[in-house]
């Protein structure tokens, strides 16, 4: 089945690629007059470095949040936060501070099924984000996890 399945992709593929055509001198050629795309922006994922940065003084952070956010610096306008999947209170020293340590820990904002949201939950990487939302009005703002809650894991 599996054979046949390829074949007939090859089939359907080949003449497609069949009718795209190579300069014969073998050169690519530039040609900055045509656009294929338009990029929206640049930026990064706070995730686990804001978590740290935030942190911060206050004096420092805003230093950071300048060089990634001012047009004549780095002039990010795209983040992406990391809602954290957290970990249970119960473990004293966390199921991640092997290898990375606790910096590689998102906080969750839940600490159970029946646990009241903690809105105050991830201070650091909410000082980020909401300093880059203050000096950069237009930024685009993208939400991420890597993990459901700790409680919805059959790992915990």
């Amino acid at each position: 089945m599996k054979s046949i399945f390829i074949s007939l992709m090859a089939a359907v593929a080949l003449p497609l690629f069949a009718q795209a055509e190579a300069p014969d001198n073998g050169r690519a050629v530039v040609d900055p007059s045509q656009r294929y795309q338009k990029l929206e922006g640049w930026g990064s994922s706070l995730c686990w470095w804001a978590a740290q940065v935030g942190n911060w003084d206050e004096e420092k952070v805003d230093e950071i949040v300048d060089l990634i956010t001012s047009p004549d610096k780095l002039n990010m306008n795209i983040f992406r936060y990391n809602i954290g999947g957290g970990d249970d209170p119960a473990h004293a020293d966390g199921h991640m501070v092997k290898g990375k340590g606790k910096r590689a820990e998102m906080e969750g904002f839940k600490d159970s099924p029946t646990a009241p949201y903690n809105w105050e939950a991830d201070k650091g990487q909410r000082t980020i984000l909401l300093k880059i939302k203050e000096k950069r009005p237009d930024a685009i703002f993208e939400a991420f996890s890597n993990s459901a809650p700790y409680w919805m894991t059959y790992s915990g």
